[in-house]
C-alpha cells in the first residue's frame, strides 16, 4: 500500500503538479490529459482508491460541496484568463493552467466526485436497477463518441459552437450532450445483445 501510494504521489508531480504549475513545454507528453501516458496514471490512482481507500470515508459529506467548489475554481481562473490577463499582459495568458484533465485542480475535483459516488447508498430500487442496467454501457459511450472520426462529424454536425452567443446555449449542449449519452448507450446494448446471440461473447471468453 505504501509502495502504491507513494508511485501516485510520484506520477502526480510529474504528470500533474509540473505540468499545472511549471508549464512551459508539454514535456510530459500528457497533452492536456489526452495521451495513454495520463490514462495509465488515472488507472494507477483508480486502483488505489479501489483497493485501500473505503466506500466511505470521514470527509465523505464533504465531497460532492468539493467537486463544485473545484469546478468553480477551475470556470473563475478560465474567467480571469480570458478577460483579465489581456488587460495586465497586453495577450491573453495561462489560459489552460486549470483547464487541462491532467491539472492538479481538474484530477482533485475527478477524485471528489469518484468518492462521492461510491459512497453513495441508493435506497430506491428503480434507481438501482437503472444504474446496473446503465453502467456497463457507459465506457462504450467513450468509445464511440471519441472515436477520431465519428468526434470530427459530430462537432461538425451539432456544431455547439454556433450557439456561443444565443441564450438557449447551456439547454441545446444539455440536450446535445444526454442525446449523445443515450444513442451510445443504445448502439451498445444492441451489440452486446447480438454478441450474446451469435456466440462472440463465449468465444472471446474461451479465448
Amino acid at each position: 500500500q505504501k509502495q502504491h501510494l507513494l508511485c501516485c504521489i510520484v506520477l502526480l508531480i510529474l504528470f500533474s503538479f509540473l505540468p499545472t504549475f511549471f508549464y512551459v513545454v508539454d514535456f510530459s507528453k500528457t497533452q492536456n490529459g489526452y495521451s495513454l501516458t495520463w490514462f495509465c496514471v488515472l488507472y494507477f490512482i483508480a486502483a488505489y482508491f479501489r483497493l485501500y481507500v473505503p466506500m466511505r470515508i470521514k470527509a465523505q459529506k464533504w465531497m460532492f460541496p468539493a467537486y463544485v467548489l473545484l469546478a468553480l475554481v477551475i470556470c473563475t481562473e478560465r474567467f480571469i484568463a480570458y478577460y483579465l490577463t489581456p488587460m495586465f499582459f497586453g495577450r491573453m495568458v495561462l489560459n489552460s493552467m486549470f483547464y487541462g484533465y491532467n491539472s492538479v485542480v481538474a484530477i482533485s475535483c475527478t477524485a471528489a466526485l469518484f468518492q462521492a459516488f461510491r459512497g453513495l447508498d441508493v435506497k430506491n430500487h428503480l434507481i438501482e436497477k437503472g444504474v446496473r442496467l446503465i453502467a456497463p454501457l457507459t465506457l462504450a459511450v467513450y468509445l464511440i463518441h471519441e472515436h477520431d472520426h465519428f468526434r470530427s462529424l459530430l462537432w461538425q454536425w451539432l456544431n455547439p459552437g454556433g450557439y456561443a452567443e444565443s441564450p438557449w446555449m447551456v439547454a441545446y449542449v444539455l440536450g446535445c450532450g444526454i442525446g449523445i449519452f443515450c444513442i451510445c448507450c443504445l448502439i451498445e446494448w444492441i451489440r452486446s445483445k447480438l454478441f450474446r446471440l451469435c456466440g462472440i461473447d463465449r468465444l472471446v471468453n474461451s479465448l
